[in-house]
């Protein structure tokens, strides 16, 4: 509703669609960029994520999820001296490599802690929204193994259910 409201009053180009939050809030926008990558292309998550599988984290169906990990681009902005958020947000960029998400960045804030980044800072970011890269060279054969990962559970989940 949010969307619909400022895109009646202002325009709005979609391939600048982006969402943010700090902490609890970064942790709600990854949810959502997950959720509806036709929507967001991309998200600033400030000092706040959740690894895949973890507080909730789910991931969506297989199409929106591969739109996800091919066009959405993830900001990661910690402060230098906000230990557990850049501890937590590795995590969830290794969680996010490890299921082929092709589009990661991290700027760390220096003198900062748990706070939201300078002027400089936030440039940085949004130009990271902003420019559009290329998927890595080797996003198709991750997508093929995770897909074989995957299809291999389903296959071992279905025979245990099969034997009883």
């Amino acid at each position: 509703h949010a969307l619909e409201w400022v895109e009646r009053r202002f325009p709005v180009n979609p391939d600048r669609r982006y969402i943010a939050g700090f902490s609890g809030g970064g942790r709600v926008a990854q949810r959502i960029a997950l959720a509806w990558p036709d929507v967001f292309s991309g998200a600033l998550l400030i000092a706040g994520s959740d690894p895949f599988g973890e507080n909730g984290t789910v991931l969506p169906t297989r199409d929106r999820f591969a739109r996800f990990q091919q066009h959405t681009r993830i900001v990661f902005a910690t402060g230098m001296q906000d230990t557990p958020n850049r501890t937590h947000d590795k995590r969830t960029r290794d969680t996010m490599q490890a299921y082929c998400v092709a589009h990661l960045f991290r700027h760390l804030q220096s003198r900062t802690e748990h706070w939201i980044p300078d002027g400089r800072g936030f440039a940085r970011a949004v130009r990271d929204l902003d420019t559009p890269r290329a998927p890595p060279a080797d996003q198709i054969a991750c997508q093929e193994a995770l897909l074989a990962r995957i299809d291999a559970a389903v296959a071992e989940i279905r025979e245990l259910a099969d034997t009883g």
